[in-house]
């Protein structure tokens, strides 16, 4: 079978080749697994600047494809966090054009789609415009309510499957849209444990925040409740290991010149500092999301991987990847009282929070892996061939 891999902004940043978004993590590892299988792949993306640089997971070998991007968007506008201005008419044409080239041209027996809302109202509009190869979306996590539904349900439904990866975001489209959504779990894609490098972590003696310093990542839970915590605790450093943003929540470095036990990790990280160390040396992780930008959220599973338990806000599908009180721990949303008392019971408790991890490495083994990616993806290629999938 012959498929087109369709992933807007696929490029980012130099020196940032294994920390990119999960909505390009994701469609990569996907596109390595299904050539391994046999399957002619060919990516399709959107315009790279001289300035970027390919991520890590890209395959070897795999035929790339270039497409303007209809989006509204540039590069000042990225850097300032701004990704939804719509779309700008005439590049959207000139998109659709050359992306209808692409599949007609190289023959694809499907055109597999992949990221938020947009991308799967892009999807069904393709197939409206002309489209003649079958179009599946793989929607890493829908936001709701949509502006102009009326629009939006017709070009969901107009799409030949739709496709994602948690229970939760099924039940969103069957409740919300009245779109039939085909659950296909796939696995994380870093390898948190092959990045050790064979070293041996130190004692678990840290409390860890990891992710961009943004509200909508709850840095500022995280921030306060290492406010709370590190007097009672000076024998444990409470850590953050955050990348630049354009919005950070304020006062880190504040709280790390209060107190010597709190400490800031800034990407890239200085010699010896590496992600996968700090979290290996973490009695629990706080991952207090607002919002979540893919489901699962491979942070949470990348986290749980090193046998490390994540206390986590209870919204979208934290719940399908962590069982509170056996993998984890699940909080309220803006609950900064309910997060002190999870981090502190797991620093009181410290065995169990080992139990915890144990538990948590185990079941991401067990149900958030790739074991049956292929079969079950392409079952739904099959079947949106067929008209089928709908």
């Amino acid at each position: 079978m012959r498929i087109g891999h369709y992933v807007a902004g696929v490029a980012g940043k130099p020196g940032y080749e294994t920390n990119v978004s999960g909505h390009v993590q994701m469609p990569l590892r996907a596109m390595q697994l299904l050539k391994d299988a046999g399957h002619d792949i060919e990516l399709v993306t959107t315009q790279i600047r001289e300035d970027q640089s390919l991520p890590a997971f890209l395959p070897e070998g795999v035929p790339m494809h270039q497409v303007i991007d209809g989006r509204a968007r540039s590069a000042k506008s990225i850097a300032a966090g701004d990704h939804r201005r719509g779309m700008r008419a005439g590049p959207l044409l000139e998109q659709v054009r050359q992306i209808k080239r692409v599949a007609k041209e190289r023959e694809f027996d499907v055109l597999h789609f992949f990221g938020h809302n947009r991308t799967g109202h892009f999807a069904g509009a393709l197939r409206r415009l002309g489209l003649r190869t079958p179009a599946v979306a793989t929607v890493v996590a829908l936001h709701l309510p949509e502006r102009r539904s009326w629009l939006t349900k017709r070009l969901w439904k107009r799409a030949d499957a739709i496709v994602c990866g948690a229970e939760h975001v099924q039940r969103q489209f069957d409740s919300a849209l009245g779109v039939r959504a085909h659950v296909v779990r796939h696995g994380v894609v870093r390898d948190m444990r092959a990045e050790l490098c064979g070293a041996t972590p130190g004692p678990r003696r840290r409390v860890l925040f990891w992710r961009d310093p943004s509200e909508q990542n709850g840095a500022d839970l995280a921030l306060e409740t290492f406010r709370r915590l590190a007097p009672e605790h000076p024998e444990i450093s409470f850590d953050m290991a955050i990348r630049p943003y354009h919005n950070e929540v304020p006062g880190i470095e504040e709280l790390a010149r209060d107190r010597a036990n709190v400490n800031v990790h800034r990407f890239p990280y200085p010699e010896g500092v590496t992600l996968p160390g700090l979290i290996a040396e973490s009695i629990c992780v706080l991952l207090p999301f607002r919002w979540m930008t893919i489901h699962p959220q491979l942070s949470i599973a990348e986290t749980m991987t090193l046998e490390t338990p994540v206390i986590a806000t209870d919204i979208g599908s934290a719940s399908d990847v962590i069982e509170a009180g056996e993998s984890g721990l699940l909080v309220p949303p803006d609950d900064v009282d309910a997060l002190t008392d999870a981090t502190r019971r797991l620093i009181d408790d410290q065995d169990d929070a080992r139990r915890m991890g144990e538990r948590a490495a185990a079941s991401v083994a067990e149900s958030w892996n790739w074991d049956h990616y292929v079969e079950e993806i392409v079952s739904v290629y099959q079947r949106a061939i067929r008209g089928e999938a709908r």
